[in-house]
């Protein structure tokens, strides 16, 4: 079954189309990574889905619902969640903390309201299995700025799974890591149930293989090519891009 299809989408900045008759589908519990070279429209894209761009034009459906002109917490709210290249944590809060703040709201005011969010046994034990699925239950009382940037980075998606999400878009999660901490995202990543639909931009193509169920190729703004990681490391076109071209 489709959780998202795309339709015909375009987007134009100033008379330059970034994005020119754009047409797929997700399947429900698929992971799906978008590549293409610097300014083929991949953030572009991911900014139309999650609402923080409207298209100029085209369709976009989520579970049969039409949410083209939904606005991103809207959005949000029927599941779809983004997790962003910029973190966004609160870094004198612990990782824990961090991690209950999804549950609280997203603002240390908020968060000192709650005073008893010990108590909350539900809520402590939910962030605590999401935790340990990304291996960061036994620095759950270290400040967020103490952590390296991997771990900083496993944790924002922690934080967009607590939010509950049937699609998650990560855009570039494995940007600035190393090889050992681009595989813990891997890990963190295979360890979601197909409850969770993941579609990703990313660039690191290892990242990109080891993940990906099906491949989209976005090249000046159109899909190049879609299939599955085998089909595109052998695509003509695709290593034209990325051999001839050098695309990253």
């Amino acid at each position: 079954m489709d959780i998202l299809r795309i339709e015909n989408l375009n987007k134009n900045f100033d008379g330059v189309d970034v994005l020119h008759d754009v047409s797929f589908t997700v399947q429900q519990g698929e992971r799906l990574l978008i590549i293409g070279p610097n300014g083929a429209g991949k953030t572009t894209l991911f900014n139309i889905i999650g609402g923080q761009l409207p298209a100029t034009s085209g369709r976009i459906f989520f579970r049969e619902q039409e949410i083209t002109q939904k606005p991103a917490y809207q959005r949000a709210h029927l599941g779809i969640v983004r997790s962003f290249q910029i973190l966004s944590l609160l870094p004198n809060l612990t990782v824990l903390e961090n991690a209950l703040l999804t549950f609280f709201g997203c603002s240390r005011s908020r968060f000192e309201l709650f005073k008893d969010w010990h108590s909350n046994k539900e809520v402590v034990d939910k962030a605590g299995e999401a935790l340990k699925m990304a291996d960061l239950w036994e620095m759950r009382y270290e400040p967020v700025k103490l952590l390296s940037y991997g771990d900083q980075r496993r944790l924002e998606v922690v934080m967009s799974i607590l939010l509950d999400p049937k699609l998650l878009l990560l855009d570039e999660p494995t940007n600035g890591l190393t090889s050992e901490e681009s595989t813990s995202i891997v890990r963190l990543i295979h360890k979601l149930g197909k409850g969770v639909t993941v579609l990703v931009v990313a660039h690191d193509m290892d990242f990109v293989f080891e993940v990906a169920e099906r491949i989209n190729v976005l090249y000046y703004g159109g899909l190049l090519a879609s299939g599955s990681p085998d089909e595109i490391r052998n695509n003509p076109k695709v290593k034209e891009i990325y051999m001839g071209n050098g695309g990253s």
